[in-house]
């Protein structure tokens, strides 16, 4: 029996509920239970908390180097100096396509549509995710930082693709 035979065999075997996945060649249908999906979660809110303490920490040292002025906090205008700015991106950043993950992994979980991709998928993003804001908090290097991004949101949005074909399909 050769792959393709095989992959055959196993694609008049699934049902709706259990899909898996095509990877080289191979028919990969991993058992996932739902609860894996919310895993995926804790790592970018720790990133987030970790994120919110250095801001602080930065326009701190900042503040009290004289590189920020009072001024600032009250209406936020005003001049900032760059390693301010860098960490402040990174904050506001992590409040925008992350929102989306959490909610793609909520509703996945809620439907009890958790499937082994849905999981790689999550667990991708959420690697790039990390890997994007080292590469921002140190050497900022905008090629790599794109490139992390990219992934980033490809993930997401084969996520949410499969979300919605999941839901028209069955």
């Amino acid at each position: 029996v050769n792959t393709a035979e095989l992959i055959l065999i196993h694609l008049n075997t699934i049902t709706p509920h259990s899909w898996g996945f095509l990877f080289v060649g191979w028919w990969v249908d991993l058992v996932m239970e739902k609860i894996q999906i919310i895993y995926p979660i804790f790592p970018l809110v720790f990133l987030t908390f970790f994120s919110l303490f250095y801001y602080n920490r930065v326009f701190s040292r900042e503040h009290n180097n004289n590189n920020i002025k009072s001024e600032w906090f009250r209406l936020y205008k005003g001049e900032l100096p760059d390693s301010a700015i860098k960490v402040r991106e990174h904050y506001k950043n992590l409040f925008e396509l992350p929102i989306f993950f959490f909610l793609l992994c909520v509703i996945l979980y809620l439907l009890d549509r958790v499937e082994s991709i849905d999981v790689i998928l999550a667990w991708i993003f959420v690697l790039f995710k990390l890997l994007h804001s080292f590469i921002r908090l140190t050497t900022n290097n905008t090629r790599k930082r794109a490139y992390s991004f990219t992934i980033c949101y490809f993930a997401l949005f084969f996520g949410w693709i499969l979300l919605v074909f999941k839901l028209v399909i069955y």
